[in-house]
């Protein structure tokens, strides 16, 4: 989750400074994506239901890579209005993680097992922005890449964990 964080201050300045585009536009980008995570939410938590949350998040980091991907070499507006829209599965991430480690904890304690790696997950990504402000001031799209790289890395081991 923290490289999800990492990136997501810098969204609307590599928008501006790469494409050229002004308020409005990043604006209109920012209510696709959370347009995107309605949509998609349902449609992976359903998906989730059939075929496994793993396979869901597996689903859902992959899916974010792409977005990312299609940021960075697509300056056009219909392909970042996808872009927006696929991103938006980055807002239910924390709720496939839940749905993933409550089941997996006592009924006594499934609360605690739920909140606390929130709670760390969260008191580390504040730090987040900053890493990410380091890698886009060496170079504007070095944190975009590593959160797709990281992506997929989380992807894969969601997948791997499904076979076991």
């Amino acid at each position: 989750m923290f490289t999800l964080l990492m990136i997501r201050p810098f969204i609307p300045k590599f928008l501006s400074e790469t494409y050229g585009y002004g308020d409005f536009e990043i604006g209109l980008f920012g209510s696709i994506s959370f347009a995107g995570s309605v949509i998609l939410g349902i449609l992976l938590g359903k998906l989730g239901d059939k075929l496994g949350k793993s396979y869901s998040l597996a689903i859902s980091m992959s899916i974010y890579s792409v977005s990312i991907l299609i940021l960075l070499t697509s300056g056009g507006c219909s392909l970042l209005a996808l872009s927006a829209f696929l991103s938006g599965v980055s807002y239910i991430s924390w709720s496939l993680m839940s749905a993933i480690i409550g089941p997996l904890a006592p009924e006594s304690a499934r609360a605690r097992w739920i909140s606390v790696p929130q709670t760390i997950s969260m008191a580390v990504s504040f730090m987040a922005p900053y890493v990410g402000g380091i890698l886009y001031g060496l170079w504007a799209p070095l944190p975009f890449i590593v959160t797709i790289v990281s992506c997929i890395t989380m992807a894969v081991i969601a997948l791997c964990k499904m076979k076991l």
